[in-house]
């Protein structure tokens, strides 16, 4: 599978790249490696939490972005109403619970459409929820201003982005995944204002690690200039991680028992404990077939 992050700026004379205020390239290379060396890798029958966070926290939580009743017109202006799946699922006579994917519980098939709204965005925690859980994790660190704030490197934000082959068949493939590398390498002006930034080597996701406060974190999900949350982040002392898989409809968090206890009985998000070992592919949802 070839994935692209494509950023169309790169035929510009001249293209601009401008972090947001506040985010600044982490300036320690090995920031991620003790998550790196936690990840398992993508299962044949599933895909688990593993592959996205590390084992070594007590409990963890999943968050669901919620759907919007109205249209995205709607949305823009602030007057789309945030619709829980738990009330999707009520009203489709489907079941709530921990591994339940936003196709079935709407009983609708992909590429998720409602004819009532909007279905949950995709990859980025909505402005909202990142606002609330970002106050409550406030609570659960001891340095809330020193924080690893980790995006994929194949985002189309990103000038360069990547073009990468993900298998392993020799031939034909293997020589097109040479030429993609070599056309991509020329294609891409110098100097690179990536180059440098650390890298999280993850499964099938690589992320660049950057540098803030907790307190942007919100202010990331906004439109513009960014407009994308975090895929995964966390506070220098590990008090916990969060992480927003690019392809998925939600958001999990690792981290003490008391920490997700708060997560799961805040009122301004919806959530569900969940484990490490809990799938988290779109296959996921075994009740609601």
């Amino acid at each position: 599978m070839l994935q692209f992050g494509f950023d169309p700026s790169i035929f510009k004379r001249n293209r601009g790249f401008r972090l947001p205020e506040g985010l600044v390239a982490a300036r320690d290379q090995t920031a991620g490696q003790w998550i790196e060396n936690r990840l398992q890798p993508w299962g044949r029958e599933g895909v688990t939490l593993r592959s996205f966070l590390p084992d070594t926290f007590p409990a963890y939580a999943r968050i669901f972005h919620p759907f919007y009743r109205g249209d995205e017109e709607d949305r823009t202006r602030n007057e789309s109403q945030p619709v829980r799946w738990a009330t999707v699922a009520q009203w489709n006579g489907t079941i709530a619970h921990p591994l339940m994917q936003p196709g079935n519980v709407a009983r609708v098939p992909f590429p998720y459409r409602v004819d009532w709204g909007e279905c949950p965005e995709m990859g980025s925690l909505p402005v909202a929820e990142s606002t609330a859980l970002t106050a409550l994790l406030r609570e659960f660190t001891t340095t809330p201003e020193s924080c690893y704030l980790g995006y994929w490197e194949g985002n189309g934000y990103f000038p360069g982005g990547t073009v990468r082959y993900f298998g392993h068949e020799p031939g034909l493939l293997s020589s097109i995944e040479d030429l993609a590398h070599y056309l991509w390498g020329k294609l891409r002006p110098s100097p690179d204002p990536l180059a440098g930034v650390p890298r999280l080597v993850g499964q099938h996701r690589d992320y660049l690690i950057y540098f803030g406060s907790l307190d942007i974190v919100p202010s990331l999900s906004r439109y513009p200039p960014w407009g994308l949350s975090p895929n995964l982040w966390w506070p220098e002392d590990r008090g916990w991680c969060v992480a927003t898989e690019i392809d998925s409809y939600d958001t999990f968090v690792g981290g003490s028992s008391a920490c997700i206890e708060r997560i799961l009985n805040c009122p301004d998000l919806e959530a569900l404990p969940f484990t490490i070992d809990g799938r988290i592919d779109g296959d996921a949802d075994m009740v609601n077939t």
